[in-house]
This record gives C-alpha cells, sequence and structure tokens, in this order.
C-alpha cells in the first residue's frame, strides 16, 4: 500500500506563550511561538521581523558619561549630559542650558497652555524648566517643586510630584503657585511613581495604589482611591494602549481597564502568557523605559532583553500577542508624532549617541538577529510517528532573507538523533518595474513574496521548527506548511 502524504498548516500567530504546557500548545496553538525574538506579532497577521535603530545625529552629545534623558520636541532631539541640556536637529549639538544637577532619569512632558508649545523637564534634583525652541526658563515659585520628578498637565494646571507631595500652578502659566488664583497642592501615602491624564482624569501612581483626581479647579478637587493594593512599581512604564492605560506592576504588566462605563476598573494582568518570564525580568533589571510596551534596561547592548506587545483587541487584556527584543539597550526613549511622523529616540548606556528607533534594517550597522521557535508538534495524534518529506514557509520579503532551519524531534531526547541544520537564502527586494527610484530609499522597497521550498529529513511524535535569522531585512513569515506520512505507533 503506498504512503499518503498529508499537507498541516501553520498559520504564525498567538505571539509567545510560555504558560502552557509544550504539548499543549503545540495541539491547541500551533501558530504560537515557544520562542520569538526580534519579531513583532504583526496587526496583519504573521509574524515580523522587526526594523532597526539608527544614530539620530552622526555627532555624539558634548561630555562623558551617562546620557540622563532625551526628548523629541518641535523636530528636535533634546539630550541631558553632564550637568547640561542639549538640543539637535539631526546635527551638531548646542548647548541650551548649564549648571545643573544629573544624577538621575530625566524626564519630559509636552504642554500647551496658551497657543505656545512647551517641554517641560523634571530630574529629581533640580528645580523644573520649560523649553520652547528658544527660550529656557527655571520654575521656582515655589520650593516644594524642588526636586520633582513627575509632571503632567490636567486641566490647565501644571502637576509637579515630589515624593509623596503633588503640586499644581495656577491656571494657564505653569510657572505661578499663588494659591489664591488656583494652585495648591496634596499629598498621597507613598512617593508618586507616575501621573498620567486618561479620560478627564488625572491618575496618580504609587508603588502600592492609584488615586484619581477628578473635579475642574481647586474649587472642586477630589482625590479618590481606585485601589490600595495594586500600583505601578517601576516609574517609566505607564502608556495608553488602544484606549487604555498600561502599567508594570508587581505581578506583571496589567491594564487600568477602564470601560465604557467611566469609573469602573478590571485591573486584569495581560502578561499572563509571559507571567514567569516577566516576574524574572522585572526582578533583572534596576531602571525601566517603555515606548507603547517595550521594556529595557541595564547591561550591554547583546544581554539587553525587552518585551513587545501588540493588541489585537481594544480594552481586552488578554488579547496581547507578545514577543522580546534583545539588542536594543534603551535607558531613556520618547516617541512624538511630528509633522505627520512618527520619531521615536532613545539612548543607552554605553555611548553617547542619540538615537532613532524604527530605523534601517540593523541595529546601528550591527545585524538583527531573530528567532521563530514552534512548539513541540504532534501534528496528529501525538503518540503516532510522523515522517517529514517537505516544507513551504512563505514570507512578505522587504528585502534578503537568510536563515537557518533545524528540525528538533520528539522534545530533544538524547537517544533521539537529529538531522543536519538546513541553510537557506531567500532573494526578495527586487523592485517591481514601473515603481522603482533609483538611488533611493525606496529602491527595492515593492517586493514579491518568497518561498521557502525544501526537503526534509527525519521522523517523530513531535516536531519543533527553530528559525533563526541573521543579517536580513525586514520580512513577514506568512504561512508555513508540512508534507508529512502518518506512520505506525512505536
Amino acid at each position: 500500500m503506498p504512503t499518503r502524504w498529508e499537507t498541516f498548516s501553520i498559520s504564525p500567530e498567538g505571539g509567545l506563550v510560555e504558560n502552557v504546557a509544550s504539548l499543549k500548545q503545540g495541539i491547541e496553538m500551533p501558530g504560537s511561538a515557544a520562542r520569538l525574538v526580534n519579531f513583532e506579532p504583526s496587526i496583519d497577521g504573521g509574524y515580523r521581523r522587526i526594523n532597526g535603530y539608527t544614530k539620530f545625529s552622526a555627532t555624539e552629545v558634548t561630555g562623558t558619561g551617562q546620557i540622563f534623558g532625551v526628548a523629541f520636541f518641535e523636530g528636535s532631539s533634546i539630550a541631558v549630559r553632564n550637568g547640561n541640556i542639549y538640543e539637535s536637529s539631526g546635527g551638531a549639538w548646542s548647548n541650551i542650558a548649564t549648571g545643573r544637577t544629573h544624577t538621575t532619569k530625566h524626564r519630559f512632558h509636552i504642554i500647551n497652555l496658551n497657543g505656545t508649545r512647551k517641554i517641560i523637564g523634571v530630574d529629581g534634583s533640580n528645580y523644573p524648566y520649560s523649553w520652547d525652541g528658544s527660550a529656557f526658563t527655571n520654575i521656582n515659585g515655589t520650593t516644594d517643586i524642588n526636586a520633582c520628578t513627575h509632571v503632567a498637565q490636567f486641566k490647565d494646571h501644571i502637576f509637579y510630584a515630589s515624593g509623596g507631595l503633588v503640586t499644581f500652578s495656577v491656571p494657564f502659566d505653569e510657572t505661578d503657585f499663588t494659591v489664591a488664583d488656583g494652585a495648591g497642592s496634596f499629598r498621597v501615602e507613598d512617593d508618586v511613581t507616575g501621573m498620567f491624564v486618561f479620560r478627564e482624569r488625572l491618575y496618580v501612581f504609587t508603588e502600592s495604589s492609584i488615586m484619581v483626581l477628578d473635579g475642574d479647579s481647586q474649587a472642586d478637587w477630589r482625590l479618590t482611591s481606585v485601589t490600595e493594593d495594586i500600583g505601578c512599581i517601576e516609574e517609566d512604564t505607564i502608556q495608553e494602549v488602544a484606549g487604555d492605560v498600561a502599567f508594570l506592576s508587581n505581578d506583571g504588566i496589567r491594564l487600568l481597564g477602564a470601560t465604557d462605563r467611566i469609573g469602573d476598573f478590571s485591573n486584569q494582568v495581560s502578561s499572563r502568557p509571559v507571567q514567569q518570564n516577566f516576574i524574572n525580568f522585572r526582578d533583572t533589571y534596576s531602571q525601566f523605559s517603555s515606548c507603547v510596551i517595550g521594556f529595557t534596561a541595564g547591561r550591554t547592548a547583546e544581554s539587553t532583553e525587552s518585551y513587545i506587545a501588540t493588541q489585537f483587541e481594544a480594552q481586552n487584556p488578554m488579547s496581547f500577542d507578545w514577543a522580546e527584543m534583545v539588542g536594543v539597550p534603551v535607558y531613556s526613549i520618547d516617541s512624538q508624532i511630528y509633522q505627520g511622523d512618527e520619531y521615536i529616540v532613545f539612548v543607552g548606556e554605553a555611548t553617547g549617541y542619540v538615537y532613532l528607533m524604527e530605523s534601517g534594517i540593523s541595529f546601528d550597522g550591527t545585524d538583527i538577529t531573530a528567532q521563530y521557535w514552534t512548539p513541540y508538534l504532534s501534528i496528529t495524534d501525538p503518540t503516532i510517528r510522523k515522517t517529514l518529506y517537505k516544507i513551504w514557509a512563505y514570507y512578505d520579503p522587504e528585502g534578503d532573507i537568510n536563515g537557518d532551519l533545524t528540525l528538533n524531534y520528539d522534545f530533544n531526547r538524547s537517544t533521539k538523533i537529529q538531522p543536519d541544520t538546513i541553510t537557506f537564502t531567500q532573494t526578495g527586494g527586487g523592485a517591481l518595474y514601473g515603481t522603482a527610484i533609483y538611488g533611493t530609499a525606496t529602491y527595492a522597497g515593492a517586493t514579491q513574496d518568497a518561498v521557502l521550498e525544501t526537503n526534509l529529513l527525519g521522523s517523530g511524535q513531535t516536531v519543533q521548527l527553530r528559525f533563526d535569522f541573521s543579517g536580513s531585512e525586514p520580512f513577514v513569515i506568512d504561512t508555513i506548511l508540512l508534507e508529512y506520512a502518518q506512520e505506525d505507533r512505536n
């Protein structure tokens, strides 16, 4: 009787999953990943290898040592180093302030109270300041805001947090703290770890609580508690994501969980699929930054870990697909929309450069290594042996793809002989006739699909496909097909 060959289809989706038993994961979620590094779950389907980053300016920020903060404002980057504040639009760095003390992370907030956009800086050591692109102003109207660490704009007031004290200015003036004109202050029990305005309310986070400020002015402010059991344990991890607010709590990433009924909260954990890794991640690093949801800190670039999350359903904390990012050492990061384009600038801990994320195909000249490992796939009955004959892996490329494919049978048992690794190169990025512009970045921008088609060796009850890529340009893993035959029971 001839051997019957069949086809098994894998649609890469579901992201990194680590809270499900491996065999169950392969049966119920064959398109999810046991390892997903430097890929992002794409809202258009599949897994996309991430873009790289390049230098924002070819010139280092003047000085030595750590750059304590970076921001993007009105077409320029602002960077803080050696007690000085610098600005650059992509060329040399110009000094806009000197003689300050910088020993902790610098944070920024853009305001617009009277038609003039300004950026406010706070650093935990000095009085805050404002900068409008030409004028630098120290904000020192009260000693209560000296060494403040967080700043937010709410109801035309500017709120400054120093320890557990929150001080707010009069309306429409970030420098005036006259109580009779509408300024004031309030205290929370612990040090503030973040302030965030969401749905016409000001949320004040500490490590163990979340408070909310309602009202329109000093006359009717109401400070109430959202929770006194959960808080934001790491500063700079609060972000608005798809109509909700995400933050790092002591047990992972949580969403504030605001529903359409204002005032109702769920506080669910959205990092459940990667929960143990997130707890280890939290315990490993001492500094955190976030941009949408991606966390990085400490270490050399090669060993710096972070997380990428894509939300597929608004206000559903369980609709996040996760992936790891390795090789982007972020100490401070900022994301702004300017003239219709998004600019994400960041600084690390090892150099004096400011970098532009989502730019280029490498990490500032270093090839990006990426991995996608499927769970162990039983394909059919996990007690029956299957022989694999062929694979088709379909890609949407933006250039050439270089990778290795390793088949790992039966949970890598020591008694199991594994087949050799398959090395492959898929050519992509050829421009379509009539659309290419020679000599510009759009040359090779229009591509056709690439398909890896190769014969396979080996058999087993389960198999894991391990794809490892290096030196490639961005691409999407779209669909994988396996041709196999079902054999007898062992």
